[in-house]
């Protein structure tokens, strides 16, 4: 859970192609919901990216805590934990350097705000 509250796109993820992320309800990634649209942070959208490809971009760096986690469901078997958490942003991240270079405005998180996520 780390990889996600001290983002840099540099570490371990160990993601399935098919993860699926909900935040306060709205799909987050192309798993769920591929027709998402073309993004508004300098040209960059990471809802068009699945849950690893998000993380390995370092656009995550925007979230600054993470907690109350839950576990609702593991199946060891198949390899699926269906988890909850609570994502915290203080607002004071104006921009992100991503992985690949690119800078990207973070002018819509420029207030201290919270969400509810879910990993399937």
């Amino acid at each position: 859970m780390t990889g996600l509250e001290n983002n840099d796109g540099k570490g371990y993820y160990p993601f399935t192609d098919d993860c699926n992320r909900i935040e306060n309800g709205i799909a987050t990634t192309t798993t769920n919901n591929p027709s998402l649209g073309s993004g508004n942070n300098s040209g960059f959208n990471a809802m068009a990216l699945g849950c690893k490809a998000q993380f390995e971009s370092g656009y995550s760096a925007i979230v600054n805590r993470i907690h109350h986690w839950r576990f609702w469901r593991v199946d060891e078997e198949r390899g699926v934990v269906w988890a909850h958490c609570i994502f915290d942003m203080s607002g004071a991240v104006p921009s992100i350097k991503l992985t690949n270079g690119q800078t990207v405005s973070m002018k819509g998180f420029n207030r201290p705000s919270s969400k509810s996520a879910a990993w399937r």
